[in-house]
Parts: structure tokens; sequence; C-alpha cells
């Protein structure tokens, strides 16, 4: 699913695409498509620039992701300087804050002899480089390093450039624990009257104040200070509790009056001029939709854990916000963990999410651990896709069988995912080519992708047995027309 199709779409970005806006005859039916797809699955064409569906009907939905969609601030995704999803490693699912500066060039050394080649590029040091406290809030001190990272944060983003990696910093920037900082930037913080931190929470202790001319200059030097280590990657966490609280809390700006989502796009902006247009800025976590148009991706869910439950978080993301990917900017499920104790099936069906989505991608384990069927699933998924949606709208249940529509070197083809995702049951789906748009009057070829096995040619449909927390991913191609 991955490496064969790695290069984004030759056609200038950004351009119509079809469409639908609600499910069809089978309402089970998720569809994404790469490359210039035609479908007679389409409903329609969405037109990013014009924010404008055409349907076959003749209707015209204007200003659709905005008001049909709720995106108040959309405008198509800049693919100018990140053409593809990010696709690497990240610190957090395996170390949590007992990250180190060793850990970390293990895993970079690791990944640059085994998945550099296969598109993994970047290298994301989560939380746990901090000096100060330990989460809640209380380590939001980003003027200090811990032990851990004795030789500098520059000294590694330095070594991980080396390897020809990119290097990635988490932070909350909106945040900040420590009372000092925020004494020697005297306005920059939300304050009551009394001099107390009008907003703690877990973003930090305090909160920068959007309205201030010194809350933006602490945040510009803040990243221009990390940019001057070496790091090209920056995840900022804990978005829609900023965004809350600015609309909460707007009585303690230094200067009230504005519109609050406005007041923190001033933020994102003011972050971007620190790191220009060439570094990567990921929103985190839940779904901070004011930050479309500024923010090159963004988490769409809450972090996943490692088992069953986790792999839910990742599906029901999907399921909700897929729509935004590769539209108004690229999505990010959390990672995709692929380690014991999921077992092989399960590894397969969280990659098989990735695969078939396109969405970012980044893995998360002690890498060097991983068995070699482990390192062989993220080999046959790296590196994130130039796929998008053809589907335009919210699904509410996980659905069983997504179908991605492949127009890519000459090529055209189907690789549809099937899907059970009960932890008890044995299950099947029933593909009927005629729902999947392909033609009926004629045999199509099926290949299964994990197990590496040609099925035979199949007329009109075929039935897919799934045993529990599994998935079988298959290759369609009509046979040639007699």
């Amino acid at each position: 699913m991955g490496a064969q199709v790695a290069k984004a779409g030759d056609r200038a970005w950004p351009h119509p695409f079809p469409c639908r806006i609600h499910d069809g005859a089978n309402p089970d039916l998720m569809v994404m498509t790469l490359g210039e797809v035609q479908t007679p699955l389409a409903q329609g064409v969405f037109d990013p620039a014009k924010d404008e569906v055409r349907l076959g009907d003749g209707r015209v939905l204007r200003n659709y992701y905005r008001d049909s969609l709720g995106v108040r601030y959309f405008r198509p995704i800049d693919k100018s300087h990140f053409p593809l999803p990010p696709s690497g490693w990240c610190s957090w699912y395996f170390y949590y804050q007992e990250i180190s500066a060793d850990e970390v060039l293990r895993n970079a050394r690791w990944m640059a002899y085994q998945l550099k080649d296969y598109g993994a590029q970047i290298v994301q040091i989560d939380d746990g480089w901090q000096g100060r406290g330990h989460g809640l809030g209380d380590n939001r001190d980003w003027t200090t390093i811990d032990k851990r990272f004795s030789e500098g944060m520059d000294v590694l983003a330095s070594r991980i450039r080396r390897l020809g990696l990119t290097p990635g910093l988490w932070l909350a920037p909106h945040g900040q624990s420590n009372p000092e900082v925020v004494k020697a930037h005297p306005g920059a913080f939300l304050l009551k009257p009394d001099g107390s931190s009008a907003s703690d929470t877990w973003e930090g202790k305090y909160l920068v104040d959007p309205s201030t001319a010194a809350g933006h200059a602490y945040l510009r030097e803040l990243f221009q200070r990390l940019v001057g280590w070496g790091y090209d990657y920056f995840k900022i966490d804990g978005q829609p509790i900023v965004i809350q609280e600015y609309r909460t809390k707007s009585q303690f700006f230094g200067n009230p009056g504005g519109d609050p989502d406005e007041m923190y796009r001033k933020t994102l902006r003011t972050i971007r001029s620190a790191i220009g247009e060439d570094r990567y800025l990921l929103g985190c976590w839940g779904i901070p939709l004011p930050g479309v148009g500024i923010m090159n991706g963004s988490r769409t869910g809450g972090d996943v854990v490692l088992g069953w439950d986790g792999f839910l978080v990742a599906l029901n993301t999907t399921m909700r916000w897929y729509f935004l990917h590769n539209v108004a900017w690229y999505n990010d499920p959390d990672v995709m963990l692929v380690r014991e104790p999921l077992t092989l099936n399960q590894a397969r069906v969280w990659a098989s999410l990735q695969g078939l989505t396109g969405q970012a991608l980044l893995a998360s384990a002690r890498l060097p651990d991983l068995g070699p069927e482990r390192v062989e699933i993220l080999r046959r998924v790296y590196p994130a896709t130039d796929i998008r949606p053809l589907d335009l709208f919210p699904n509410h249940r996980p659905k069983r069988i997504w179908d991605l529509k492949v127009s890519h070197l000459g090529r055209r083809y189907d690789v549809v995912g099937c899907f059970n995702f009960d932890e008890e049951k044995r299950d099947g789906v029933l593909l009927r080519w005629q729902e999947l748009g392909l033609p009926d009057d004629r045999p199509v070829h099926v290949f299964d992708f994990w197990n590496d096995e040609y099925l035979g040619a199949f007329d009109n449909g075929m039935f897919v047995p799934l045993d529990p927390t599994s998935c079988r991913v298959l290759t369609l191609m009509p046979a040639e027309p007699r």
C-alpha cells in the first residue's frame, strides 16, 4: 500500500475531484481515492478552491465545508511545502516521559537503516525533554532541558539530521508552568487583577495572552529558539483546551474585545512566522478546527493506548473526521502501534487503517525490539501517500468495507479493506462488484495483500470471511472485456 504509491499526484492542487456527500447503496462502504479517479459511485464534484460541490443532478452546494460541515475557516490545504503527509516515529507511546537522548538516537539509527528507504523520515521527540515538573500542566517550562538530554537539544537534532532524518519536537507552547518565566514576560500571560493565573489547566499553570504584543513576542522568541536548535517539525499539544480557555476567559485579555477564535489564530500565525513555511506544524489533540488554514495537519482524536481499545480510538476519529484529510489539512489519527500484545492480525488491522486512508503515519515503539513480522508490516505501509476521501461527510459508526480506488502509473485498480472489529465473533462481508462501482459483466481478479496470495477471478462479487479483530486487504482488478 505504501512504497508503491509514494508520489503526490501530478495535477496542480487545488483542483476539483469526485465526491460523495452521503452514503450510497451500501451504508457499510467508505471510499477514498489516489490519483485521477473516475467512478460511478461519485455523486458530484468538489472544487476546493471555491468550496463548492456540483452534484450530478445539477444542484450546487456553495461554501460546503464552511456551512455544511462547520469548518469556519476552510481553505484548501497548502501542499506546496509538504506534498505528502508526514511519516516516521514518535517517542510517546513507548517511553512516555522517560525518554532520553540515547533512546531517541537508538531508534533514529535503526529507522535510518531499516525504514528510511521505505519513506520514514520524522523523528519526533515527545513530552519528557523538559527539565522541570512531571506532567499535567506542571512541566510546561520550555526554558529547561532534562538531564537525560545533557548534551543539549541542538546536539541531538544535529545527530538526527546526520542520519538523513528530520528532527521533530513536542510542546504545549501556549502554556507555561514556571512563575519566574511569567514574571520575566510581563503582559504575556492571562492574569487576574491580583496577579494570580487566570487559566490553570493541562496546558499549563499559565496561558499566553493572545491579545497582547508581549504574548506574541513570547511565542515568537520560543519558536525561534526551537528552530535555532534545528527542529523542523512541531507538535503543539492541548490546542482545544487553548481555544476553549480563550472563549471562556476573554475577560482577562490584556486587550479585550476581539473574537477569541481570531485571537487564537493570531497566535498560530505568530508561530508560523517564527518557524517559516518549510517547517511542519501539527495541532494536537482532539480537533482544533480554528487551526485550519494555518496548521499543516492535526491530530483528530484523543491519545491511543496499546491494545484493541487504542485502535478503536484511531478508528472512530477516522470515521468522524476523515473528510478533512488532504483537503483542509493532513489528518493524524495518532500513531500506529504494531507491537505485542497486539496479535499479528490486530497489528495488520491498524496498519491497514493507515495504509488505506493515507493519513499521517508515525509508529511508536522501541523500534529495534520489533520482530521481523512486525517490521515487515511497517515496511508495507510506509510512507503516507496522496490519498484523499471520496466521501466528504462524517461517519458516526465504523464501516467494514473501505475501497481505495487507484489511478496511478497508468494503472487502475481497487484496494479494498474488509474489517471485523468485533473482539469475539467471527464475521464476514459480502463484496458486490456493482456496489464498488466495478463492472459486473466480467470477472474480477483478486489478490490478497497481507497473505501474498492470488485468490482467483470472481463473477459479480465474493464473500470474505473474517476472524475477530482482523482484516483482509484485497487488490481487485477487472478482467479485460471479452
